[in-house]
């Protein structure tokens, strides 16, 4: 999941109602793209999930990536490339 909503710009506390239709879009696309990419052969290197470690420069902007727990979860975000 942080994986997806890094690569939609989303950020992890947006309320559902909140997201507009045109990001949930880009949620799915992602979804899906990141699916095909985790049974491929070739395990890519560049995924944000590799780098899930709050005070981590972003691999995009360099921004120090935070953690927040939303409804109980740990999740890491990029609040620069995540607004």
């Amino acid at each position: 999941a942080d994986e997806i909503l890094f690569r939609a710009g989303v950020h992890p506390q947006l309320l559902m109602d909140m997201i507009p239709v045109s990001a949930l879009h880009q949620i799915y696309r992602h979804m899906r793209q990141l699916m095909r990419e985790g049974v491929s052969e070739n395990e890519n290197e560049h995924f944000f999930i590799h780098n899930r470690k709050a005070g981590i420069p972003c691999p995009n902007c360099y921004t120090f990536i935070k953690q927040k727990y939303v409804q109980g979860r740990s999740t890491y975000f990029c609040p620069s490339c995540q607004p």
